[in-house]
């Protein structure tokens, strides 16, 4: 004979959800652990690799209006913790600024301000005023860390100084990215 509940289908429906239920949690585990871990990896890695570090303020919600749940799931906020607990425990120091300190639209070489921003699609782009051609992510840090105030900004006679582009492992076709020019050393001439 067949008993009351096994014949029941709402039952083994309910069932079957919970067992799926189960499964999609342990994968979801699975996965956090395994950012987790690259997130304390990564965070020893900056540390050990860094005395000072700068970090600009971002808008995680406004990111995520825009961007979708992929930021949330990344949890920025969860790794500038780690980092600054790492920093803590190694002797570190972390600078932020604030996030609406123009990192990205302010030329890093000669301080030039592009009026409405630089859409995020764009990952390479020119001065307007120095005719520098400035790697987007590059050139936001250059300016994270001259806001954060970790960059050298006077020179020993006073004069403002603006960090240098690296042109190392450039090809000559792509030309010299600051535009001056070099002697065999290396060293910029005026």
């Amino acid at each position: 004979m067949i008993s009351a509940h096994s014949a029941n289908p709402c039952r083994q429906h309910n069932l079957v959800a919970k067992q799926v239920l189960s499964i999609f949690a342990s994968l979801y585990a699975k996965a956090r652990h395994q950012l987790d871990d690259y997130q304390n990896k990564q965070a020893l890695r900056i540390i050990r690799e860094t005395q000072a570090i700068g970090l600009e303020t971002l808008n995680v919600h406004g990111m995520s209006r825009i961007h979708g749940r992929s930021v949330l799931t990344v949890a920025p906020s969860r790794f500038v913790m780690k980092l600054e607990h790492k920093a803590q425990q190694y002797g570190r120091q972390i600078r932020h600024i604030g996030r609406f300190q123009p990192s990205t639209r302010l030329c890093s070489q000669c301080g030039h301000h592009v009026k409405g921003g630089i859409p995020e699609n764009v990952r390479v782009w020119e001065c307007a005023e120095c005719h520098t051609i400035l790697d987007r992510d590059y050139n936001a840090a250059l300016n994270i860390l001259d806001a954060a105030g970790l960059a050298e900004s006077l020179n020993a006679r006073g004069d403002s100084v603006r960090l240098h582009l690296a042109t190392a492992g450039r090809s000559n076709s792509q030309g010299n990215a600051n535009h001056r020019h070099h002697n065999d050393a290396g060293i910029p001439m005026l």
